[in-house]
Order: structure tokens, then C-alpha cells, then sequence
């Protein structure tokens, strides 16, 4: 599908999002972490269903045709579920345009506990937010964490999805996150961060400005953005920069007595 417009004509992928796309698929957990309107949820959601498809093609090349798997989409509120709904509906939308043949089977419900999108090929879509108490006991060949830096606790919501990628019929399972980072620069971000800096072969990540977005390739979305942010936000929410939070020790003194 396509990921944005320039002068009014369809365009493809940024180079962050590109990356995104090629890490993920050499990698279990991949992370595309941007600023505000970086193309991140967009990213995400073209990746999980391009996955899902690769994954059944995977399944009925096996000759598992009748094998039904469960997707997890998860963010932190329900409100926070209606970016990450609409593009996966519209991108699907857009494969029953191209095709004439709707992936999808019956209608996508929102339901009062989890919202469900079912396709044709069997695989179900439960899209839900990241609490706990919320979501228990699936067995799940993936995950996508849509703005996870935003939920009370990301290790937690990280942890919630993780336990539930254990899908043994699935060829594949993976989990991807998509997240502006967090002010305090705490988080899954960070974490992924320290993992693979320690070479831990199952983690990438992307990192993405506003205004690699081709949709905002002017440079006027970041501009109007920077007017009313601080410095730090600046760099935090348009540059998708980890920072530390303020006031952190970032070394430390060897004295002459050795302490």
C-alpha cells in the first residue's frame, strides 16, 4: 500500500520505514521507534499483515491448510486502538480494491473486552489494550505494541504480549513495538536498546525523525510541532531520541583514594 503523497501522487516507504520492514524480517522482536508522525503505526500495521500472509503461505506450503492462529494488536488504552484498527482495516480495504477479493471474513467487531478482525486465509486478529487483567491465556504466533512507551508500565504490557507468543503450529512468531519514546526516557526502548548493544541476535531497532515521514517531507507538520515544545520535547517527540531523564548521573568520579 502506499505510505504517503508527494506533490499528490502515491509514494512508498522512508528509508527508516524500509529498514523497519527488512529487520523485521530477520529478527523475532523489532522495534520502530519515531517521532510524532514518523509513519511508525503505518509501519506496523503493513508489517503485521504482510506477515500474517507470509506466515499462512508458510502454514499451507507445510499442506496445513484448516490451522487457525491468533495475532495479537495491542496498545495502551481503547482509545489508543483506533490508529492501529483503521490502518489495518483500511489496508485490507485496499487488497479487496486492488483484487476484488476481500481478505476479510464477515464483518470486524468491536467488542466490549476486544476488538476482532477475522480473515479468510484463518487467522483472527484480537486487538485489545495492554492491561494485565485484560487479556489472558491465548496462545498467539504474534504481537504488535502499538505506542508502547505511552502504557503505565512497558515492560509489563511487553511481558503481557511476549507470554502469549507461543503458537507452536505457527511457522513463524514474532512481536514488533511502534512507539514515540518516552519523556523519561524509560522504557521497552531503552531496554532494546542495552539488548542489542550486547549483541542479542532476536533484537533490532529503528529509529525515525518526523520529517523522514514522506507525507511531511516539507518539514511543516515538524515546524508547527517545534513552536509550542521545549528543547528536550523537540528532540524526544520529533526526533525519537532516548533520552535520560533530567537530573541523571551520566559517569562518575574516581578519586585519588580510590573511592
Amino acid at each position: 500500500p502506499p505510505y504517503g503523497e508527494i506533490d499528490d501522487e502515491p509514494c512508498g516507504p522512508s528509508k527508516p520505514q524500509r529498514d523497519f520492514h527488512q529487520l523485521a524480517r530477520r529478527h523475532r522482536y523489532a522495534f520502530f521507534l519515531g517521532g510524532l508522525g514518523s509513519g511508525k503505526t503505518w509501519a506496523g500495521a503493513v508489517h503485521t499483515v504482510r506477515n500474517i500472509l507470509a506466515n499462512r503461505a508458510m502454514l499451507q506450503a507445510m499442506g496445513r491448510r484448516h490451522v487457525e492462529l491468533l495475532h495479537l494488536v495491542s496498545a495502551p488504552q481503547w482509545a489508543d486502538l483506533e490508529h492501529p484498527w483503521r490502518h489495518l482495516t483500511t489496508i485490507l480495504d485496499q487488497a479487496h480494491d486492488e483484487n476484488g477479493l476481500s481478505l476479510i471474513a464477515g464483518k470486524p467487531r468491536k467488542g466490549q473486552r476486544l476488538w476482532e478482525i477475522r480473515l479468510i486465509t484463518g487467522d483472527v486478529i484480537h486487538c485489545f489494550p495492554s492491561d494485565p487483567q485484560n487479556y489472558k491465556g491465548a496462545n498467539a504466533s504474534s504481537f504488535w505494541h502499538d505506542e508502547i512507551e505511552e502504557a503505565v508500565n512497558p515492560h509489563a504490557s511487553f511481558k503481557l504480549c511476549n507470554a502469549r507468543l507461543r503458537e507452536k503450529r505457527s511457522p513463524m512468531l514474532w512481536g514488533i513495538l511502534t512507539s514515540t519514546p518516552a519523556d523519561l526516557g524509560q522504557g521497552m526502548a531503552e531496554h532494546f536498546q542495552d539488548l542489542i548493544a550486547a549483541s542479542n541476535p532476536n533484537y533490532c531497532m529503528v529509529r525515525s525523525h518526523t520529517s523522514q515521514n514522506p507525507a511531511y517531507a516539507d518539514g511543516e507538520y515538524a515546524a508547527n510541532n517545534a513552536e509550542t515544545m521545549s528543547e528536550r520535547e523537540r528532540r524526544v517527540k520529533l526526533g525519537g531520541e532516548i533520552l535520560p531523564p533530567d537530573g541523571s548521573v551520566y559517569g562518575f568520579e574516581v578519586r585519588p583514594d580510590g573511592d
